[in-house]
This record gives structure tokens, C-alpha cells and sequence, in this order.
């Protein structure tokens, strides 16, 4: 006896999350790409959100900790690729409130340091260059312009570079 279309689609959705967990949006995506039927999707879908095993705000919590701790990123720059994962805006919002300013300044400050050091910069001041360099690394990083300067200033204007 084979399998129906809906179990097919329930068993790819299974073997698509023994990899890693996904959003509810990815996993439609990856249904889609592999040519199931919307209304076998829908059903897969609805099967594992029923069983938890597909949670959306479990999904932007795991990957926004994980950008911070592995990668440095800013919430700007978390926000960005949750909605881009197809997170809604609500559960973004709501796991960026989450974060800490003190998790969200060590994040930068490590950000930068790793920047410093990634150029050798250290024991001198950053020169106008640097410094602007600097800022556009740490925004890019999804910080605000008030966090980098907060922390570019003093390196500027002393001779003491070291991030603490």
C-alpha cells in the first residue's frame, strides 16, 4: 500500500527537520521546492504545529541567541533575517525585547575587538579612517549609530584601544 500525498509530505517535512529546526515559512518553502501540493503542505503543516514540533517563537529565539553568541550580530541585523526566514513581526519584536542592552553592548564590544584585532589595531588610537570604518562595521553588524559611537569615541581620543 503506498503512501498518500499528505503522509509523503508529513514524512519530508519530518526528515527536513531532523536537520534543524525551521520556521513555519521554511518549511512551506522547502514542501513547495520539493512539488507538494499546497493543501498537503497545509496538512503536514498543521500536523506539526499541533505536535510542536514547528514554533516560531522557539525558532527566532534559538537564532537570535545563536547570531549573538556565534556570529556578533546586532538586533538590527537579527531582525532583518528573521523576517527574511519569514518570521512575523510581532514574534520578531517580541524576541528582540528579550535581548538585554547589556547582552547587546558586550555583543558589540566583542564585535569590535574582534575587528581591532583582525587589522591590528591596538595600543594607538584609531585615525579618522579607522574610526569610520569602524562604525559602518559595527552598523553593518545591525548595532545603532549611538552604541558605535559610544564605543569608538573613547578609542579615538585616547591612546588606550583596548575594548573592555
Amino acid at each position: 500500500m503506498s503512501e498518500s500525498t499528505k503522509e509523503k509530505a508529513l514524512a519530508a517535512a519530518l526528515r527536513l527537520l531532523y536537520y534543524r529546526d525551521r520556521s513555519r515559512s521554511a518549511m512551506e518553502d522547502k514542501l513547495e521546492e520539493k512539488g507538494f501540493a499546497s493543501q498537503d503542505i497545509a496538512s503536514a503543516i498543521e500536523t506539526l504545529l499541533g505536535e510542536g514540533l514547528i514554533n516560531d517563537s522557539r525558532f527566532a529565539a534559538e537564532l537570535a541567541a545563536s547570531r549573538i553568541k556565534n556570529k556578533n550580530w546586532g538586533p538590527r541585523k537579527i531582525a532583518l533575517d528573521l523576517r527574511r526566514k519569514g518570521i512575523p513581526a510581532e514574534i520578531v519584536e517580541s524576541v528582540l525585547s528579550e535581548i538585554s542592552d547589556e547582552t547587546v553592548a558586550k555583543c558589540a564590544k566583542e564585535a569590535l575587538r574582534k575587528w581591532m584585532l583582525k587589522r591590528g589595531i591596538d595600543k594607538r588610537g584609531l585615525n579618522k579612517k579607522e574610526f569610520a570604518s569602524a562604525y559602518r562595521h559595527l552598523e553593518a553588524r545591525g548595532f545603532t549609530g549611538g552604541l558605535a559611537l559610544k564605543l569608538l569615541y573613547p578609542l579615538k581620543e585616547s591612546h588606550n584601544t583596548e575594548v573592555e
